[in-house]
């Protein structure tokens, strides 16, 4: 079992013996570091916190998980909900992808209005990092942004400066 973590790591045999490894990790161990944690998705997170509880069991961290409703880290993060008080968890992961970034610069879009879009786009992220912190007190993480599925604009993506803003 402990070869399923190392690199490279094999996630199509993780995935299809997750419950097994669960089982076996949990017999293991019993001097657990126990860690609440908040799962905030912008998309569907079951096998996102299944996976984290599987190495953060392996490496001797027993967690216990809120998820937020699909698409709502924004609201829950900022405006809190009484199920996540309650919680009140040790950290919190924020899964978000490119889908829920508000606002791309278009082709025609001047290089300071793509500054300004990102301005903006990072001011609201910035608003949900500062309001978990206050509220909770704990660590915040937050995913990187993937790329779209789609290229706009083809090769020209790679060097269009309206484009490349939001993938530096």
């Amino acid at each position: 079992m402990t070869n399923l973590f190392e690199y490279p790591i094999d996630a199509k045999q993780l995935l299809r013996k997750k419950a097994a490894v669960k089982k076996e990790l949990l017999n293991k161990g019993s001097d657990w570091i126990e860690k609440k944690i908040a799962v905030l998705g912008g998309s569907t997170t079951n096998e996102v916190t299944a996976q984290l509880e599987l190495f953060l069991l392996y490496n001797g961290i027993k967690p216990e998980f809120y998820q937020s409703e699909y698409g709502q880290y924004w609201q829950d993060s900022v405006f809190g909900t009484p199920q996540l008080d309650e919680f009140s968890p040790d950290a919190v992961y924020i899964h978000t992808s490119w889908r829920n970034i508000t606002r791309f610069p278009q082709p025609d879009s001047t290089p300071k209005a793509a500054e300004q879009m990102l301005h903006e786009e990072f001011e609201r992220l910035q608003s949900m990092w500062q309001a978990l912190e206050e509220r909770y007190q704990c660590l915040i993480i937050q995913n990187n942004f993937d790329r779209p599925n789609y290229r706009l604009l083809g090769n020209r993506d790679i060097w269009e400066r309206t484009q490349r803003i939001l993938y530096q």
